[in-house]
């Protein structure tokens, strides 16, 4: 069924603008999208890996080797195997491809990369991303979700903060909302119930400030929309015209929405730790490069990072396959590694914990935040400023 989602730009401005792109090396992109860099995906089945060969299901795995070294020579095969590597009493057979392929989502929320259409869309999605999201798409959900999620109100989907304006615990916050909303989704618990009537009982229970980005109560889509959302048709969304996203089908099936919300859980999850993100500890450049260094650090967290202010080739190189810092390979900082909370996280959804359980968790032991965190958000220091202070460089790892 069509459904007017998402602001589109006029025919003209994208024809000139896919003519400029014929010129531009795709190494410019600001998110490295799969197929590129499988990196979540790796994660994730490294995660389901270590659940599967858990001997006691009464407690949460613990993943061994820890800290785990993230694979970059996986198999493509790996990631599109349709046997059986997660179930729960209620989403039973999750296969390798189906989990890969959510925990996707988050960077392309409307299947335009995904999609089975990619050749019609790469271009329209790389304007996007390249040349129109900051300046005109990314004030909400009116503008899109894609656009929104990476420079907008949305960016807590990436563990990173809306605005350098948002405090460090605003963001957490968000996150752990996030977190609960997900969880219940990929229970089934919700997924058929009015989007907007959903979030104005949530508004009502206090959770205004997560209902204000989701559903704003007199913009899109709870206002103006011809067929009223569900919960699963955020997760269900399909924009596969050429030029624009303002129609976009709707896959009308449940278990496609609660894998997606699963991929969703753990791309924030896993996106916490990426240095580009969030931090823990210190950022550093790889020793006789100017590339900063892939790693992950089981520390608290200090601050939230807003991707906007970014210098987006840095973060790339910090969004490749990370190794672990050194405060995972010593004493046990309370803080778990990336592949450890992945893995606890399908543990607590598998043993049906409840949503409140999980955020607690998540509280305690992933998005844990410093004694005396930065009060607000920034662009992640020297290593990912536009331009590097002279005086202040990205300091080399030893």
């Amino acid at each position: 069924m069509p459904y007017s989602r998402l602001r589109a730009s006029s025919l003209a401005s994208l024809t000139v603008m896919m003519a400029a792109l014929v010129a531009s090396p795709l190494t410019t992109l600001p998110y490295e999208i799969s197929p590129r860099k499988k990196v979540h995906e790796t994660l994730t089945l490294m995660a389901s890996d270590c659940l599967r060969k858990a001997r006691q299901m009464a407690t949460a795995p613990t993943c061994l080797p820890s800290p785990p070294v993230v694979r970059d020579d996986m198999d493509d095969k790996a990631f599109k195997d349709e046997r059986p590597v997660y179930e729960t009493n209620k989403l039973s057979a999750v296969s390798a491809r189906e989990l890969a392929e959510a925990v996707r989502w988050p960077d392309d929320p409307t299947d335009e990369v995904r999609g089975r259409l990619i050749s019609r869309t790469i271009f329209k999605f790389i304007v996007k991303m390249k040349w129109q999201c900051k300046e005109q798409y990314s004030n909400g959900m009116k503008d899109g979700l894609l656009c929104s999620s990476h420079y907008g109100p949305l960016q807590f989907w990436h563990a990173m903060a809306s605005s350098s304006k948002e405090s460090t615990t605003q963001t957490r916050d968000k996150m752990l909302a996030w977190a609960k909303f997900l969880y219940d989704v990929v229970a089934g618990d919700i997924l058929g119930e009015d989007y907007c009537r959903y979030w104005k009982e949530q508004r009502d229970k206090g959770n205004g400030e997560l209902a204000n980005i989701l559903a704003p109560e007199k913009e899109f889509p709870c206002a103006g929309v011809e067929e009223p959302w569900k919960i699963s048709t955020l997760f269900s969304m399909s924009c596969e015209g050429p030029f624009s996203s303002k129609t976009c089908t709707e896959w009308l099936d449940p278990r496609l929405a609660r894998v997606t919300a699963l991929g969703a859980l753990l791309h924030m999850v896993q996106d916490s730790y990426a240095q580009g993100h969030a931090s823990r500890g210190m950022a550093e450049l790889i020793p006789g490069t100017k590339r900063v260094k892939s790693k992950f650090e089981c520390l608290p967290i200090n601050q939230f990072y807003t991707y906007g202010e970014q210098d987006d080739k840095k973060h790339r190189q910090a969004d490749f396959y990370p190794q672990p810092g050194l405060s995972c390979t010593g004493t046990s900082t309370g803080v778990v590694d990336p592949v450890q909370a992945s893995a606890t996280v399908l543990w607590y959804v598998q043993q049906e914990k409840g949503a409140t359980a999980l955020a607690e968790y998540l509280d305690k032991y992933v998005f844990l935040l410093a004694e005396e965190p930065e009060p607000q958000a920034g662009a992640g220091g020297p290593c990912f400023l536009k331009k590097t202070p002279k005086d202040d460089p990205c300091p080399q790892s030893k």
